[in-house]
């Protein structure tokens, strides 16, 4: 789409058509994800298909092919990774994260910013035990005492789950335990 309301109104016809079924929509361009993108994104089914589509406006799709999309990549990866406790894997992709992002502070972004979780990659390093993970990623700059959207800092979710190792990797990093 040219404009943003030829987007909205390319959704509007696509919600009337009798067999497009919606079965979840995300507004990303009021409340865009991480890094600042944006879209409108859907999963529908279309005769027994299901898949995922997004609308765009053409300055949504440039900023989709620049680095504030391969943040997201990034960061929807690592999510991923440490879901699967994966810590060689986190590591290896930070790696591969920052020479494809420009710059270390894209890195940064990416490290600080929340994911779609509402953590840094810190706290969810933190929350699952990944202490070798939180000393990468503070080598890396992420922000020790960063406060997450849930009010908790890494060092409390590390805490909260009795892991030690994480806890002294954290304090150790210069996280306030006072």
């Amino acid at each position: 789409y040219t404009t943003i309301d030829m987007m909205y109104e390319g959704l509007r016809h696509l919600t009337e058509l009798p067999s497009v079924e919606i079965l979840e929509f995300n507004d990303r361009f009021r409340k865009p994800l991480q890094g600042g993108y944006r879209d409108l994104q859907l999963a529908v089914r279309v005769r027994g298909h299901v898949c995922e589509l997004q609308l765009n406006t053409k300055a949504m799709v440039e900023a989709k092919e620049t680095s504030v999309h391969r943040a997201f990549d990034v960061t929807r990866e690592l999510d991923a990774l440490m879901a699967a406790g994966d810590v060689s894997g986190c590591i290896k992709h930070l790696q591969w994260g920052e020479s494809h992002l420009g710059s270390a502070s894209n890195m940064e972004v990416v490290l600080n910013s929340p994911s779609s979780n509402g953590r840094t990659v810190i706290h969810s390093a933190a929350r699952t035990g990944l202490a070798e993970l939180v000393y990468d990623v503070l080598r890396r700059r992420a922000e020790v005492n960063k406060v997450d959207e849930a009010g908790n800092t890494a060092l409390h979710y590390a805490a909260e789950f009795g892991h030690e190792a994480a806890k002294w990797a954290l304090i150790c990093g210069g996280a306030d335990h006072k």
